[in-house]
């Protein structure tokens, strides 16, 4: 079995594809990695650190490309009108390090994850090359609209 988390229940996406070889790429919700498995001895072998991001959930595949785009969940201030988000969601404040968005360096009371969605802080979507193994950037929408976008 695949152990991608020894503390908590894991849950996340995964990408299959004949374009990939021998290898899959798998994200878990809360840890800020891609995983590359290797299909055949079903171990983990590199782990890709992603940018700025407390974590992913969706994801995406191209084989046109062979690149992999990635939700990123951030970490966003919360709880007072001049916050990135309102509310901090149904579990309240926690003590968070926001390091995107117009509150950048502020470590305080905010949330992480989907309650970060569509604010300010929100960098929207990764592009991951498995070719070359690295992250190429990020994708977002116009602020003018929002903030965030889907894989």
């Amino acid at each position: 079995p695949v152990h991608l988390n020894e503390t908590g229940r894991v849950y996340g996406r995964s990408v299959f594809h004949s374009s990939l070889g021998n290898f899959g790429y798998a994200s878990v919700y809360k840890v800020p990695y891609l995983y590359k498995i290797d299909l055949s001895t079903r171990e983990v072998v590199e782990k890709f650190p992603i940018p700025l991001s407390t974590g992913s959930y969706d994801m995406a595949y191209s084989p046109v490309n062979k690149h992999i785009y990635l939700r990123a969940r951030v970490c966003c201030t919360c709880g007072t009108p001049e916050a990135d988000v309102e509310s901090c969601g149904y579990s309240g404040p926690s003590i968070v390090d926001v390091v995107t968005g117009p509150n950048k360096g502020f470590s305080g009371n905010g949330t992480c994850s989907n309650a970060c969605e569509g604010s300010p802080a929100d960098i929207g979507v990764w592009e991951f090359d498995t070719v070359s193994s690295t992250f190429l950037g990020s994708h977002n929408i116009n602020p003018k609209f929002g903030f965030g976008a889907d894989p």
